[in-house]
């Protein structure tokens, strides 16, 4: 067995990659992420950027048969058909957008689901990591040090004509923190707000127990103390679900478990209660966004605002879903705010096509975990993490996430030996074959 898992471990690994291969990928991954997540590009028109990435993907991928396959041209041809519908139903006509739309969501992360296989996690876990070192850096000397903070504020106005932020707040390799109005600031690291993020954060640690088995690991502490100093209520909770794994999943004894497992509960219950940032902040904005829900106010929006028209849109558009393209359209400030999350989902792909889609975001965290071995309970530990998360930021599209409905979609293979062997055969960028992958 541990001869299996060496080699599944050398197939897996980014290490022995060609270093032009590797360099590009990383590139490839990096700019991804950028454009999916940093206020450089969030509220401008995203359109032009995409079709340069797409059109860098596609060399990359080298325009070869596996880049097309009857189940990607199914999903794209259902998503193309229930834009064509809502069209059709809540619009004027049709719109140039639904042409291109499905491949943004759905074939660019396949595209590098076919470049780089399950390696594509590797990559993005590397530049998280590297992300969190070099930001939480820049983060305490602006926190601590006034001239940086000056300084930074310089470069922040200095490049923002030239970016699609929506104010001051992006140098593309860094975001302004948020002033959180108490004595400290909210750590955003290159994305557009702190809980954001803290989502991204979260993926990491996540990724990195998949890839050492070990909850607890160095890297794993690292990016937790990064993730604090967010101050995201969303981060804290997954975080918080997270660590409750571990204990359950511990080796302390069972009957010791308990007198952990409770004062950790009613600690952070307290705290969460008593912290304005936390437990208060979600009353407030809850007591707000409910009014503005109450009153039909569009002008205003929030999470919980989100929920509430997220379920009135699934009721009044079950089959078809509302707002795909998020283009002009009737009540379009009310699709709009749908947008977070799996209520996002149900209301702008419609009910079958959200069952769809989470069965098989649920199936890819299934196959990584019977990849690397885990336990059944932390694919669903990790699942309902990452779900908690997105349920507070629109990024469910993002291709960080849509990787894992690619792979649950995509990826086929069967318990046993042949995890190894359909591992290797995922991707062979590195030319090295089955092979030589037996005699590592």
């Amino acid at each position: 067995m541990n001869k299996e898992n060496n080699r599944f471990n050398y197939r897996i690994s980014i290490i022995n990659e060609n270093p032009i291969i590797k360099t590009r990928n990383y590139f490839l991954v990096t700019l991804v992420l950028l454009y999916d997540s940093s206020p450089f590009f969030l509220m401008g028109s995203k359109l032009f950027f995409w079709i340069i990435l797409f059109v860098l993907l596609l060399l990359a991928a080298g325009f070869r048969e596996k880049t097309l396959n009857t189940k990607i041209i199914a999903l794209l041809g259902i998503v193309f058909f229930l834009i064509v519908l809502q069209q059709l139903f809540y619009a004027s006509g049709f719109s140039p957008a639904a042409m291109y739309k499905p491949l943004m969501y759905f074939y660019t992360p396949f595209l590098f689901f076919t470049i780089m296989g399950i390696r594509y996690f590797k990559y993005l876990f590397n530049i998280l990591f590297f992300i969190a070192i070099y930001t939480s850096i820049i983060y305490l000397m602006q926190s601590l040090l006034p001239p940086i903070d000056n300084f930074l504020l310089s470069a922040f106005n200095s490049v923002f004509p030239y970016t699609s932020a929506e104010w001051e707040n992006t140098i593309l390799i860094y975001s302004r923190p948020i002033q959180s109005g108490y004595f400290f600031m909210r750590n955003s690291g290159v994305f557009h707000e702190p809980g954001a993020y803290a989502n991204y954060l979260m993926l990491a640690i996540i990724l990195n127990t998949y890839f050492t088995r070990n909850p607890l690991n160095f890297k794993n502490i690292f990016l937790a103390v990064v993730l604090l100093t967010t101050y995201s209520t969303t981060g804290y909770f997954m975080l918080f679900i997270f660590m409750s794994y571990y204990f359950l999943k511990s080796i302390f004894p069972v009957l010791l478990k308990p007198l952990i497992i409770v004062p950790f509960l009613l600690l952070m219950y307290n705290i969460f209660q008593n912290t304005d940032f936390l437990g208060r902040k979600v009353q407030n904005q809850f007591e707000t966004q409910k009014n503005f829900v109450k009153n039909n106010e569009f002008e205003q929006r929030g999470r919980f605002y989100s929920f509430a028209m997220a379920a009135k849109s699934i009721i009044k558009a079950p089959i078809t879903g509302r707002g795909i393209l998020a283009v002009k359209q009737s009540e379009q400030d009310e699709i709009f705010a749908g947008g977070y999350g799996f209520p996002g989902l149900f209301s702008r792909f419609g009910v079958l096509f959200g069952i769809f889609y989470m069965w098989h975001f649920y199936i890819g965290f299934s196959k990584l975990s019977k990849l690397y071995l885990m336990p059944k309970v932390f694919t669903l530990t990790a699942f309902t993490v990452i779900n908690i998360g997105l349920l507070s930021q629109a990024y469910f599209f993002h291709t960080a996430y849509i990787m894992f409905f690619i792979i649950g979609f995509m990826l086929n293979f069967s318990d046993g030996k042949n995890i190894i062997y359909k591992s290797i055969l995922l991707n062979n960028q590195t030319g090295t074959n089955i092979s030589d992958a037996e005699k590592a």
